[in-house]
């Protein structure tokens, strides 16, 4: 049975123990957020502000032995995040910042949410990665949570 990069990301969460997700759904993750719905082991909160969830993200590592996990729509949900997950990174905090990204096999010259949002927060993380391919998620996952 083929998976999706959905099924992947989750998967990948449940084997690093994070237990819960900080985040708004949009229509850039709206299968992440299903896959989620299905773990018997992630709860994913659900915040109004992507600001908000980015703290509470960051509240979870600081005491837990759980990484925090944000899982948040592209662009506008990585601009309002920022703070927080520059709190974190100031303080050697670890953090996962999952976001959805826009379609890539359509031929528009502007698409929902597109900015270079990896170019906008390289500066307030210790790697931003990009996947083009489903075989990437895990090991992707892992090599963002092992990242010195």
């Amino acid at each position: 049975m083929k998976k999706t990069g959905a099924w992947l990301a989750v998967h990948a969460l449940e084997q690093l123990g994070v237990k819960f997700t900080f985040g708004i759904p949009g229509v850039h993750n709206t299968e992440f957020y299903d896959e989620l719905n299905n773990s018997k082991s992630i709860m994913p909160i659900l915040v109004t502000h992507e600001g908000a969830g980015a703290f509470m993200a960051d509240a979870v590592s600081r005491v837990s032995d759980s990484v925090g996990a944000l899982a948040i729509v592209p662009a506008a949900g990585v601009t309002h995040a920022a703070s927080g997950i520059g709190e974190a990174f100031l303080d050697g905090i670890p953090m996962l910042v999952i976001t959805g990204g826009i379609r890539t096999d359509i031929d528009k010259q502007y698409q929902l949410h597109q900015i270079d949002q990896h170019a906008f927060i390289k500066g307030l993380t210790k790697a931003t990665f990009k996947l083009t391919a489903n075989k990437d998620v895990v090991p992707t996952i892992f090599e963002a949570s092992a990242s010195p």
